[in-house]
């Protein structure tokens, strides 16, 4: 399941209804919360406020690896229409149960909602990891070692859904954008939102960051998001350099032509800080 495609058949929602609502993370935690009856997609904030409504050890579960993944299907028309360089992109965080167990959160976003979702950034849950991510490939990935009793100044449940709780402020009622506020923007302001706020977390000993280079660089303060996205998303120098180039010129134009708007684009960097800091502002305010 890649795409907003994967929704036609109603059966293939029904199906990802029910392993949502089956997931560990409803059923061993959200178990109060109806999320057991709902129809999936829901919304970020319908996942976010829930998970908050919980009590304190329940929402202190960690996260234990935050991951932004690629759609390579055949059947994408992006795909085929820029020969596997492109794809919609969308985030996996991975959630460690206090048994050992693992489940996963999906977060999405679209130009158009998904079925029965009522915003276009969407959630599925599942503990099956490989029906999350069907057809699709890793970009770039931070994770701490599985251990329940490990503490560790790190991502959360509570602070994920203080995340999302921004995503869906800072996206407001602004349309999708297929030259800006699109789906590789919003897994790159996540992604790199969790990297940069928890880096001691993600450069500790036995954590894993993938691919290593470019993040190592980034959480070290080297480089900057965009070169590290196209670092770990684009195939060679050559592209790489075409990319970082297109990049920087297209969101310079719009940064200049929206400097006056209430909801106006910024460089990549500095629209990353301004996200850290209302997601710390979020925590201070609990």
């Amino acid at each position: 399941m890649a795409s907003l495609s994967s929704f036609s058949s109603p059966s293939v929602c029904t199906a990802l209804s029910l392993a949502a609502q089956s997931s560990a993370l409803v059923s061993d935690v959200l178990e109060f919360s109806m999320m057991n009856t709902a129809s999936f997609p829901i919304s970020f904030r319908q996942l976010a406020e829930t998970i908050l409504a919980q009590p304190l050890v329940n929402r202190s579960l960690p996260v234990i690896a935050f991951e932004t993944l690629k759609d390579t299907s055949p059947l994408s028309a992006t795909v085929r229409a820029t020969l596997g360089l492109m794809g919609h992109q969308f985030n996996i965080a991975t959630v460690l149960m206090p048994n050992g167990k693992k489940t996963h959160i999906r977060a999405d976003y679209y130009a158009v909602p998904a079925p029965g979702c009522s915003s276009r950034l969407s959630i599925l849950l599942d503990d099956d990891y490989g029906r999350l991510t069907t057809d699709s490939q890793v970009l770039s990935r931070v994770a701490v070692p599985a251990d329940p009793k490990q503490k560790r100044d790190a991502l959360t449940l509570d602070t994920l859904a203080s995340l999302l709780k921004v995503a869906d402020n800072r996206l407001g009622s602004s349309p999708y954008d297929v030259f800006g506020r699109n789906c590789f923007w919003l897994t790159d302001l996540l992604f790199y939102s969790v990297a940069r706020r928890f880096s001691p977390a993600w450069l500790a000993e036995g954590a894993e960051l993938a691919p290593r280079g470019p993040l190592e660089r980034f959480l070290r303060g080297g480089c900057g998001v965009l070169e590290t996205a196209v670092a770990c998303g684009t195939p060679d120098e050559a592209a790489r350099f075409w990319a970082r180039s297109v990049g920087t010129a297209i969101r310079g134009i719009q940064a200049f032509f929206t400097r006056d708007a209430s909801d106006r684009l910024m460089m990549h960097d500095q629209e990353l800080d301004v996200w850290i800091e209302e997601w710390k502002k979020d925590a201070r305010e609990k």
